[in-house]
């Protein structure tokens, strides 16, 4: 069970499925809670972290061509429109939260791709 706000600031406890808090209905997020490690906590991160493991992977949003994370120009963007508008949390003063999200979408990003080069790299193969 998680815990939800609604666009009118009603609070609820609610079972979601990664599935249904992707879909986000009714403008409803999902209240994430940090302790003072800036860490999340609660039954939430596990939504949390399948969600940034979902965003990250996916390459309509990062592209597969980058070599590295710190070369992914869309980072705001998805951080604004994707996991802002999934998730309800209040941001920290120094960034540190916003840092840790994009640090657990990068490396499911790098995993990703080398999951992929791992699996269809071929170095003998030639474009003739």
């Amino acid at each position: 069970m998680v815990k939800i706000i609604d666009f009118d600031g009603i609070i609820k406890l609610v079972k979601l499925s990664m599935k249904e808090a992707m879909e986000r209905p009714n403008s409803r997020r999902i209240m994430i809670k940090f302790n003072n490690k800036k860490q999340p906590i609660g039954d939430e991160v596990g939504l949390l972290s399948g969600i940034l493991g979902l965003l990250g992977s996916e390459y309509g949003k990062f592209l597969i061509c980058e070599e590295s994370w710190h070369k992914i120009t869309t980072k705001d963007k998805v951080y604004n429109e994707c996991v802002k508008q999934i998730f309800h949390f209040d941001e920290d003063s120094e960034g540190t939260i916003k840092k840790n999200i994009l640090k657990s979408m990068g490396k499911s990003w790098k995993d990703t791709k080398l999951r992929l080069y791992d699996a269809y790299y071929d170095p003998t193969s030639t474009t003739k």
